[in-house]
């Protein structure tokens, strides 16, 4: 089934690169580029969390540090090992950094803080059994800043974030 999607997906990235490949050298800098490309290292964070959660109970990684998480990252395999997103401002590979937050509610509604230019912070949701039972993945936008956004159905913006329960 992931070669499958994997396959439909390297089909649909080279027809959309033989569509936009003339323009893309002139795209490339622009920032609205850059914040996809770090909305998606995102989405592989929360998919490597998800994978974790799935070999271990339900229960996520505690860190990022955590070495058979790492292996989930990239190719989404326990016996592989994973390899680090590039961070599309600075062109490094980086792996998430640990986050501090503790409740999804309360990290949707904060004011926007800094964490670092296309930064991915990846924060454990422990409960009072010392479970990790949920996640929080978080970016930092091309000022540092925690990126926001704001939803179709609200009238305030929100710190953009994706978790497993919200």
């Amino acid at each position: 089934m992931w070669k499958f999607i994997c396959g439909f997906g390297l089909f649909v990235f080279i027809f959309v690169l033989m569509v936009i490949g003339p323009e893309l050298p002139e795209c490339i800098n622009h920032n609205c580029l850059k914040r996809s490309l770090v909305a998606s290292n995102m989405r592989g964070c929360a998919i490597a969390a998800e994978r974790y959660a799935e070999k271990h109970a339900g229960q996520f990684p505690l860190t990022t540090q955590d070495k058979e998480f790492r292996n989930f990252w990239g190719y989404g395999e326990p016996h592989l090992r994973g390899l680090p997103s590039t961070n599309p401002f600075t062109r490094k590979a980086e792996w998430p950094l640990n986050g501090t937050v503790k409740n999804v509610a309360t990290a949707r509604k904060a004011r926007p803080l800094f964490i670092g230019v296309g930064v991915i912070e990846y924060s454990p949701i422990v409960d009072n059994n010392h479970r990790v039972i949920d996640y929080v993945v978080r970016c930092g936008d091309e000022n540092g800043m925690t990126a926001i956004w704001r939803p179709i159905d609200r009238d305030q913006d929100e710190i953009f974030l994706l978790s497993h329960s919200q």
